[in-house]
């Protein structure tokens, strides 16, 4: 709990301070409103983003400013030209995702590829036509990206004194579609998809619908891992969009109070967000509601807002979920057993990579839990991640060629080149077999 009031302090400090620096400068200069909008809400993302491993530094201040000029133009694109700008904005939210099939750089800046364009989708505030406001707007959306950067490494570095665990090096897939590509392929169904059925149904207040797409799809761990979140996103996202709708019916636009609201609840999601993703799809979509309010929020009554807000999370959140069933579908079995391999391996080179492996497997365990209640396979998946954080220290030489023997047996039989009794490996490495052989 220490450990999330720190990070959530860390993070609120960020987003503060990026919100504070283009006040000012808007004190001195005719920096577009959408800037502040922007430089929040990528501070939020990276800091999320650095939880995950992401180091901030040049390289991703020269990614943010490249990215931030591209999400720019997407919208003035989408105020001039909506047809080509929605289809670019699509590509840019999804594109990131190929990233994952590479290692170094390349997968570095995928990570942030998407944080320009999410916060063109959560930004009220239209852009303003003239030639003037549109030179602004491109550059201040630069400064907007350095802003956030600055502020995000400068927490950091003070707060999180950590290096960031490198990621697993990217593995070349045997089928003939990788997983990135069939993941990419989702997203721009699922979200091509949001759009579509959120213009017939809510005209140009479609982000609703898209932004849910967005977030069920993204970090895809397989089928069930989509089916989790989506149903905690319908929950999480309903209860959020009820208390902020009913909590500033009679809160005029522009009235601080809403902005005090929203950093509120942006404070009470960032310490509760690792406790479950409920949490945090509750509190982005009632900071969402709040910002939409500050601004005013096209003139709809507030239960007509409540309805729509309503519907376009669950549509969104279902389209998402079938894209990720149907379209070139990466299953939860097939994610845990490359997880697991992944992990496997790095025990037995010993090369440091084994924390990292294991906190990529770590990341199944709240869709584990969820399915262990019903199924059996989830059950022994979940106990051979809790096996392989439960094994002993290795204390001498010949413990530690037990060990790899086993875990090289372990990793034949996953290609079928080995096929141990469970009796002949480890005690602590059986719950590993057993998920393995099932």
């Amino acid at each position: 709990m220490r450990s999330a009031l720190v990070q959530a302090a860390a993070t609120m400090v960020a987003v503060l301070g990026s919100l504070g620096t283009t006040m000012v400068l808007r004190e001195f200069w005719a920096v577009p409103t959408q800037v502040s909008v922007l430089a929040v809400v990528l501070s939020l993302m990276l800091s999320r983003s650095v939880d995950r491993g992401l180091h901030v530094g040049l390289e991703a201040a020269m990614e943010m400013v490249t990215l931030s000029l591209a999400a720019a133009g997407v919208a003035w694109l989408l105020a001039h030209e909506q047809i080509l700008g929605e289809a670019l904005l699509v590509v840019g939210l999804s594109v990131g995702i190929l990233a994952r099939r590479y290692d170094g750089a390349v997968r570095r800046a995928g990570r942030v590829v998407a944080l320009p364009f999410i916060a063109i989708l959560v930004t009220p505030v239209p852009v303003v036509a003239g030639t003037g406001s549109t030179r602004d707007l491109f550059l201040w959306s630069s400064v907007g990206g350095l802003i956030a950067v600055a502020w995000t490494a400068v927490v950091t570095r003070i707060a999180r004194r950590e290096h960031p665990v490198p990621d697993p090096p990217a593995r070349p897939s045997r089928r003939r579609i990788d997983v990135p590509t069939r993941m990419t392929l989702q997203m721009l169904v699922g979200l091509g998809a949001a759009m579509a059925v959120g213009h017939l149904l809510f005209g140009e207040r479609w982000a609703w619908c898209v932004l849910s797409a967005f977030l069920v799809a993204s970090g895809n761990r397989g089928r069930g891992d989509v089916a989790h979140k989506a149903l905690l996103r319908i929950v999480g996202a309903a209860l959020g969009t009820v208390v902020a709708t009913l909590g500033t019916l009679n809160a005029p636009a522009g009235h601080r109070s809403t902005l005090v609201a929203l950093f509120a609840v942006m404070a009470v999601m960032l310490v509760l967000r690792n406790r479950s993703y409920a949490f945090w799809a509750a509190g982005m979509t009632a900071m969402l509601s709040l910002l939409h309010a500050y601004y005013g929020s096209f003139g709809q009554t507030g239960a007509e807002q409540l309805r729509e807000r309503l519907i376009g999370v669950s549509l969104g959140s279902l389209i998402g979920l079938a894209a990720a069933w149907f379209v070139l579908p990466v299953r939860t079995r097939e994610v845990f057993r490359s997880r697991l391999a992944e992990a496997l391996r790095a025990l037995t080179d010993d090369d440091g990579t084994f924390p990292a492996a294991l906190a990529a497997l770590d990341q199944l365990v709240p869709t584990l839990r969820a399915g262990a209640r019903s199924h059996d396979g989830s059950r022994r998946r979940l106990g051979a991640v809790q096996a392989l954080h439960a094994l002993p220290a290795q204390d001498d030489e010949a413990q530690r060629r037990r060990l790899r023997r086993d875990v090289v047996r372990i990793r034949r039989s996953m290609v079928g080149q080995d096929a141990p009794e469970p009796e002949e490996l480890l005690p602590e490495l059986r719950p590993v077999y057993v998920a393995v052989d099932a």
